[in-house]
């Protein structure tokens, strides 16, 4: 699968104190919106919410580009705060007559379905919902198509989750957000019981071939459940040996190391891996949230795209107890 282009609208974290009272006035870092006109519709966009809304300002602008075969979101929580305005207005209104509007945009599947209706694209859509690996799946379903379908060639594949006061609150009781007061400069290397909350919305135009603008080509996936430092060790090293690589074939590696502590040794145990390898930690950039490797394979689009010979991008992820590992190539010119 080849990138052709990428599209992103996340968080804005300063390298200043700033940094601090951005944060203490959310408690997590919102997507910074932009200017919608020309992108979306007005008449629409105000029933859109948030998830839908950061979804369609990335899409719109590629698919109207393009020829698309396949449209494939991956989201974890949809539109969940337009999912829990209706569940209030079902005992506000004591299950009478409904307004429909936040029942259409609360369906995790609504920014894919918007996307093929503004288009009028009829071609394979698809949503996948798999909490910390999404957007892995998403991409691996547009590897089944590609090996399994010949009509098709290109896809739309994207990763979108917002931040909502519900499920905000859900996590940090559940641990995988915190609420301090103040973070540091370098809050992604701090060590708490617990992750920064972030939020963001990323798309990509893929291709089964290479064509003369791209030859940036995701070349696996890998991902896993329930792992053990040494199985997670073992998977990097397989996949690498599976594509006849070593470690010192790897260029640059980025890690979704976060700041909790839970997560330190096991990062630590995969960068030691690569100690040729340039070091990036992503979410020092989009701070955390279930598709944040959308993120991550963007942010390697870009690099990869500024190397001159063939070169190799290793991303790997955990949280939740899911672990994915994401081989990215940029191929000789």
């Amino acid at each position: 699968m080849y990138i052709q282009e990428a599209n992103h609208i996340g968080i804005h974290v300063p390298d200043s104190d700033d940094l601090g009272n951005i944060f203490l006035e959310n408690k997590c870092f919102l997507v910074q919106e932009p200017d919608y006109t020309g992108i979306i519709p007005s008449n629409i966009l105000r029933r859109m919410g948030k998830a839908v809304r950061l979804g369609m300002g990335v899409a719109l602008p590629i698919i109207q580009k393009y020829p698309v075969d396949a449209i494939i979101m991956g989201t974890a929580n949809g539109g969940l705060e337009d999912c829990i305005k209706f569940l209030n207005q079902i005992v506000e209104f004591e299950e009478g007559v409904l307004t429909p509007t936040n029942f259409v945009q609360s369906t995790p599947n609504a920014l894919a379905g918007q996307l093929a209706i503004l288009t009028q694209n009829h071609c394979y859509n698809n949503t996948h919902t798999n909490n910390a690996l999404s957007f892995e799946n998403a991409l691996i379903d547009l590897k089944l198509q590609f090996e399994d379908h010949e009509n098709i060639q290109n896809a739309i594949v994207g990763a979108v989750d917002e931040i909502s006061t519900y499920n905000f609150t859900i996590d940090c009781l559940t641990g995988i957000f915190i609420k301090k007061d103040q973070v540091a400069k370098n809050w992604v290397l701090e060590n708490y019981k617990g992750a920064i909350a972030g939020e963001g919305a990323t798309m990509f135009y893929l291709t089964k071939h290479s064509n003369n603008t791209s030859t940036i080509k995701i070349k696996a996936i890998s991902v896993g459940l329930l792992l053990d430092e040494h199985e997670i060790s073992e998977n990097v090293k397989e996949l690498l040996l599976k594509h006849q690589l070593s470690v010192n074939d790897i260029q640059f590696i980025s890690t979704g190391r976060n700041g909790d502590e839970r997560y330190q040794s096991i990062y630590d145990q995969v960068e030691a891996l690569f100690p040729n390898a340039a070091l990036n930690h992503f979410k020092s950039k989009c701070a955390e949230y279930k598709t944040a490797t959308g993120f991550a394979v963007y942010e390697a689009f870009q690099t990869l795209q500024k190397q001159t010979k063939t070169s190799h991008y290793l991303i790997f992820n955990t949280l939740n107890q899911r672990q994915s590992l994401i081989l990215i190539e940029k191929e000789s010119n």
